[in-house]
């Protein structure tokens, strides 16, 4: 979340939703602003459904990273279950790299550039919408993941649950609800655990997925904060179509006078540098509703 100016008034909180190929207000946030609606329309297309929407002009935005003039924004009634005021997609950011920085609560725009040292760069591929598709490996299988901060868990659909080796009847699934995006109604899904999910450097263990019935595309996840969201940092390459993640620096050696008696600094051995790229970590579930991704 962020905190935006708009024509010098606010500021308002917004999402940065990189899975949102457009970026949206919500119509009572133009309405106050006394905003008039512009001729240009567009067709939002959300996980639960379709919607008309009308582009607003907007002279002025300003965050701490960013400042941009002239801008046509779409509006709809609702943008999910965030309590935003608006999400801002990933057209604003598509010839920069944007980093959030977790650890220290910031979100930052850079120029595009090989990954920083420290950080290891997950080669992806940018899709026809815009939006960074990267592999990850789920409990052995390579499926296509699409980076989503504006997903507060990750999300699998039929055909990448048919892919694990899970049945419709498996089990190991247990009815969740229902999943409300920018659109109006909703999708109906259901959760199970699965053993590991590696993403680059990074692996996760006994990771709760949200899984859809929609079989009619080729297998997909959702990458959300669940997972995200446990990196000390992370960036998206939009030019580079990589997503760059920060991995933990390697202990430094003991000094002599810092060894126990008797132990000689020839006898210090480093773990294997894939054991210091790789983090560990048991993600629980959470128990409220998922903000979705609204793609055009």
């Amino acid at each position: 979340m962020i905190a935006m100016q708009i024509d010098d008034r606010g500021p308002f909180d917004m999402l940065v939703d990189t899975a949102a190929q457009t970026s949206v207000f919500t119509t009572a946030l133009v309405e106050m602003l006394g905003l008039t609606p512009l001729d240009k329309r567009m067709t939002v297309n959300g996980v639960s459904g379709r919607m008309d929407a009308a582009y607003y002009p907007i002279d002025r935005m300003q965050t701490a990273s960013l400042d941009l003039h002239d801008v046509a924004i779409l509006a709809l009634p609702q943008i999910g279950v965030t309590q935003a005021r608006g999400i801002i997609g990933i057209d604003l950011f598509a010839d920069r790299k944007l980093v959030f920085d977790l650890a220290n609560r910031q979100m930052r725009t850079i120029a595009s550039g090989p990954a920083e040292l420290g950080t290891i760069a997950v080669k992806g591929r940018i899709n026809e919408k815009g939006l960074l598709i990267v592999p990850i490996m789920v409990d052995g299988v390579v499926i296509d993941a699409l980076v989503d901060t504006g997903a507060e868990g990750s999300v699998a659909n039929a055909a990448a649950m048919a892919l694990l080796g899970w049945r419709d009847d498996d089990p190991r699934l247990r009815t969740y609800g229902t999943i409300t995006g920018a659109t109006q109604g909703g999708s109906g899904v259901r959760s199970g655990i699965v053993g590991k999910v590696a993403l680059g450097p990074v692996t996760f263990g006994n990771v709760p997925l949200l899984f859809t019935g929609q079989a009619d595309q080729p297998p997909r996840i959702i990458l959300g904060m669940d997972m995200l969201g446990l990196l000390r940092q992370f960036a998206l390459d939009l030019p580079r179509g990589e997503l760059q993640i920060l991995v933990p620096s390697p202990p430094v050696p003991p000094s002599r006078t810092q060894l126990p008696k008797g132990r000689r600094t020839g006898d210090w051995r480093l773990p294997a540098p894939c054991a210091l790229a790789k983090r560990i970590v048991k993600v629980v579930p959470r128990p409220s509703s998922l903000a979705t991704s609204m793609v055009a």
